[in-house]
């Protein structure tokens, strides 16, 4: 496994494959006993004459003979561990190079190197580890500066695939390049819409690119498939996981271990572990680990078992314990103990079976081989495969029929599973997992997709749907678990790239679409266009054809949302309307509040105008509804009086002068919301009438309105300003019942 490491400032160490080690001369020796811990998984044997003086250790790259390369600052070091020496060189024509490559076994390539300026990092060398001369090599295509993370793979065609990403102005910004190095020049794949913190290669040339990094909270990937040269997003994990161990298994499936559960900063220790079915894009919850550990390295096994060693456990402290899984039986068992306890471990396979341990802790460089013992049993072809097939996973919680092609019956199913610590909403469902399956009577369900996925519509036989913000087609009758990206058409930059309002978008001809979604009217996709142009960045209005055949950007008016992020854009019959909201401003200051605004335009572009004054709003059967800041709040309070609007700015009604402290919640020809006082919940007409008190405070009891359905509200009581039970409300009978109480 590759971890995807930091040029600038350092993060945690275990975000990258950097083993960050105290100078010091003291040579390690090893134990008495050579050979620990015999096992039928192999044993451990700590190595000694380890290089001195080290500061850091970069990507270490298997070559053949069981040697391995490690970048070191402005050294390159071989380990052979043949004869158990270290052999180092001295680099040149490149300085602080972010990551390196193979290209054979006499020659590297050092890659995104700080260019003369000191500005950006660019600058590539091949290096020949016979000679120990630099010669340049193209540049990198874009400029990265400033927090520069990248990695790279070498490829069995024999390209070098590099991915990562740069931080300008606090906003991420991902690339991937290919180089061939017969024609000595770099491609751009795909346009990401982000970057995960693992890279992992199998023996078959795939690329795994996948796991949440600090403060992120996604669980899905991406994928270079080998066999076709092409990128793909791949389904959904059961959960997001920081710092996982990720391994590429002997039958070419990957398997993910432990890490920190739920995409968290703080670390929570998880024993989860699943694999990644390459050809069938699915990933396979399998049984968990007997220790929740982080920070922890993978290797696989020659008798195709998988090996997880090392780490923190679930008390934060560093463990030597390993455990072995068995894909044939789906059981975890403990393996052979480390020598050592290691912070930053790697894991490197050699030719021989042997893997190379690797890290440090408490500024001693310290390493181990696993050692293979000749006698033990060896996979072979077709044994120990980590595959079982496509299934749902939870319990099914509702599903919508999506549309019929031939015999078949198209649904988009929800399940519940019991044991993640998340849920999603969609559809009024609650749930965890949500799969694309066909029906036909008489035959098996099956699943077409599984993930994070947002189906647009089925056009002549070929599924158009977005996933994890890509734009991508399937082809129903055929056999690809990944469907393929659809990319914007080559002539959009002659049709953009003299339009006014729309220039700025024809660098996108022929990339692959990944702007996301905010709305679909059947046939535009509708988004944000966000340019990074500091901590108040600015998203415009986009929309795009479902076929990438059409690229527009809608008005030069921008939404600017809190939190620095784009603000929600949503359809209202003819016109798309999001709010205008300064980076920076003093929401009790009256004037303040009125550079607010509500903002629709039309469709095509064509009109535009500010509609109201408010920060916030709901669109419901082609009105808008918001609370209008425009003038004094309600009672001198937080929460101003609710009005109507046509998104044309027409047809403007007063709602509610008990302004909103709480949602609009819409149910058929009704509006539930709580005042801005917060001692009473209504529920009125649309239009403002028969509004009624559903739930008035006292001076000793109060609510606070959690959601609304057509037949019940739920609500937080209290009495005496303590806490006593959340409450569902029937509408039709006016029952109250205790849904949840608190902890005694």
């Amino acid at each position: 496994m590759t971890t995807m490491k930091h040029r600038y400032p350092p993060l945690a160490l275990t975000l990258r494959i950097l083993l960050i080690l105290s100078v010091f001369s003291a040579i390690l020796t090893p134990r008495t006993d050579a050979a620990t811990n015999p096992s039928s998984n192999g044993s451990f044997q700590a190595l000694s004459n380890l290089p001195s003086a080290l500061s850091a250790l970069y990507d270490p790259i298997p070559l053949s003979g069981n040697r391995v390369l490690f970048l070191s600052a402005q050294n390159l070091f071989t380990y052979d561990a043949n004869n158990n020496r270290w052999t180092t060189m001295k680099i040149s024509g490149i300085a602080k190079a972010s990551a390196i490559a193979k290209i054979n076994d006499d020659k590297v390539m050092l890659i995104g190197g700080l260019d003369a300026n000191g500005i950006t990092y660019k600058q590539n060398v091949i290096f020949d580890l016979r000679t120990q001369k630099a010669t340049p090599a193209a540049e990198l295509p874009g400029a990265m500066a400033g927090y520069v993370n990248m990695d790279a793979a070498s490829l069995p065609n024999g390209k070098i695939l590099v991915i990562g990403y740069f931080n300008v102005n606090a906003i991420n910004e991902n690339f991937v390049y290919l180089y061939d190095p017969s024609t000595e020049e770099w491609t751009e794949p795909a346009a990401l819409a982000y970057v995960g913190s693992t890279l992992t290669v199998n023996k078959q040339g795939d690329v795994l690119n996948t796991g949440s990094k600090a403060g992120e909270f996604f669980s899905h990937g991406q994928l270079y498939r080998a066999k076709n040269d092409q990128f793909s997003t791949t389904s959904m994990m059961p959960s997001p996981i920081s710092y996982p161990s990720v391994v590429a298994m002997n039958d070419g499936n990957f398997l993910h271990a432990g890490g920190s559960d739920g995409g968290n900063t703080t670390i929570h220790p998880t024993s989860k572990a699943f694999i990644f079915q390459v050809d069938n894009n699915y990933w396979q919850s399998i049984s968990p680990m007997k220790t929740a550990r982080y920070f922890s390295a993978a290797a696989s096994l020659p008798n195709g078992k998988v090996l997880v060693a090392g780490g923190k456990g679930s008390d934060h402290k560093w463990i030597n314990a390993t455990e072995v899984y068995d894909p044939s039986t789906d059981q975890w068992s403990p393996g052979p103990a480390m020598n050592y306890q290691y912070g930053s471990l790697v894991s490197i396979p050699l030719d021989n079976g042997n893997t190379l341990f690797m890290g440090s802790l408490d500024g001693k460089l310290r390493a181990e081989l696993l050692v293979w013992d000749d006698k033990l049993p060896v996979d072979k072809p077709g044994e120990a495969s980590s595959a079982s097939g496509k299934k749902l996973s939870g319990k099914e919680v509702g599903y919508k029929t999506l549309f019929r092609e031939g015999e078949w019956t198209y649904k988009t199913v929800y399940t519940l599973e019991s044991a993640a610590d998340f849920r999603f909403g969609e559809n009024g469902i609650s749930y965890t997992r949500k799969y694309l399956v066909r029906e036909q009577a008489g035959k098996a369900r099956e699943i077409v997709l599984d993930g994070n996925f947002q189906f647009l519509l089925n056009k002549d036989g070929i599924l158009y749907y977005l996933e994890n913000s890509y734009l991508k087609k399937l082809q129903l009758d055929g056999n690809n678990p990944y469907g393929e990206f659809v990319r914007f058409a080559d002539d959009i930059y002659r049709k953009l790239q003299f339009s006014e309002t729309s220039h700025m978008l024809a660098k996108y001809a022929g990339q692959t679409a990944s702007f996301g979604m905010t709305d679909f009217d059947g046939t535009y996709v509708y988004s944000w266009y966000t340019i990074p142009s500091g901590f108040g960045n600015k998203g415009y209005p986009i929309r795009y054809k479902y076929d990438g055949s059409e690229l527009e950007k809608l008005s030069t008016i921008p939404g600017q949302g809190r939190l620095n992020k784009a603000d929600r854009l949503q359809l209202a019959g003819d016109y798309l309307v999001y709010t205008r909201v300064p980076s920076s401003m003093n929401y009790n200051d009256a004037a303040e509040a009125k550079k607010v605004t509500i903002h629709s335009v039309k469709k095509d572009g064509s009109a535009e105008k500010d509609i109201a004054v408010a920060a916030s709003f709901d669109v419901y059967r082609g009105k808008v509804y918001y609370g209008d800041m425009g003038q004094k709040p309600v009672n001198g309070q937080y929460g101003y009086k609710i009005y109507s609007v046509n998104p044309d700015g027409t047809d403007k009604k007063l709602l509610s002068s008990e302004g909103q402290s709480s949602d609009l919640y819409f149910n058929g020809d009704r509006i539930i919301f709580q005042n801005n006082k917060g001692d009473k919940i209504f529920q009125m007409n649309l239009d403002g009438s028969n509004q009624q008190i559903i739930r008035q405070g006292t001076a000793k009891t109060s609510y606070r309105l959690q959601k609304a359905s057509a037949k019940s509200i739920v609500y937080h009581k209290s009495q005496n300003g303590k806490w006593v039970g959340n409450y569902q409300l029937n509408l039709e009978t006016m029952k109250e019942t205790l849904v949840q109480a608190p902890p005694k």
